[in-house]
This record gives C-alpha cells, structure tokens and sequence, in this order.
C-alpha cells in the first residue's frame, strides 16, 4: 500500500481533492437549504384564543359576504365545512405565497363554532398551485 502511494502521488492527489470536494458540495447544499428555509414566508390561518365567537377569525362575517356575493339564502345554516386561503407577497422576494386551512363547522348551544382540521396551517409551495391563486386573484381584479 505504501508503495502504491509512493508510485501514484498524482491519482492519490486527484481521489483526495474529488473527496474533498465533495464534502464541501454537501455543507454547501446543507448551508443552501438551511438559507432557504429561514427566508420562507409561514402564514398562520387560526382562530382568535377567545372563546367568543365574535373573537374567531371573521367566519361569520365571511359567510355573509359569500352569502350576499352567491345570492343564496341561508348559506349560514347549511354550513359543514369552510376552507380560507390566504395570499400575501412575500417580503423576501416579490412573489406570491399562500396556505390553507379547513375548518369544519360545528353547532353547540345554538352557535356555530369552527374547528380547524389540523393544527398547523398548509403552506402552499408549489409554483402551479400559486400561479393558479394568482390566476384567480388577477380574474377577481377583471
């Protein structure tokens, strides 16, 4: 072994830059990631942590207003289920970023409540699903 090294000091040369190469590849992707992750945006879509209902997240005020936009009546008594999504531009980088969240409805005591289906809000990534939420946003200007 020894006299291979002492034979081949130029392939040793190359297998060890290769290595270290390579190592530094993985603490530059680790350190990229890393760098990518703390600038993405998070957006919360939660109920306020008052009990009353007029403190939750404007669910009534938002089933009216789809209520008088749809022109039916009594959508506020047919309620099972509300997905909110919400759009924001991105402070980082001009783009657009956007969650979601299911809440379904619930009547207790002669009152609505809404219960999210999950405690943490879906982040929406994807390049297709936000220019699709784009899509509609730029349709609801028209």
């Amino acid at each position: 072994m020894v006299d291979w090294i002492a034979q081949n000091p130029d392939r040793l040369q190359v297998v060890v830059s290769l290595l270290t190469m390579l190592v530094w590849l993985a603490y530059l992707h680790i350190f990229w990631l890393n760098f990518r992750r703390q600038r993405q945006a998070v957006i919360l879509i939660t109920r306020s942590v008052a009990q009353d209902e007029n403190a939750h997240c404007s669910f009534i005020d938002l089933l009216r207003r789809a209520d008088v936009r749809i022109g039916s009546e009594g959508i506020f008594d047919e309620v099972q289920e509300m997905e909110l999504t919400v759009a924001a531009i991105d402070g980082h980088a001009s783009h657009l970023v956007a969650a979601r969240c299911k809440f379904r409805a619930d009547w207790k005591d002669g009152k609505l409540y809404f219960l999210p289906e999950r405690v943490m809000t879906h982040q929406i990534r994807s390049i297709f699903q936000r220019r699709k939420i784009n899509a509609m946003l730029e349709e609801q200007i028209e």
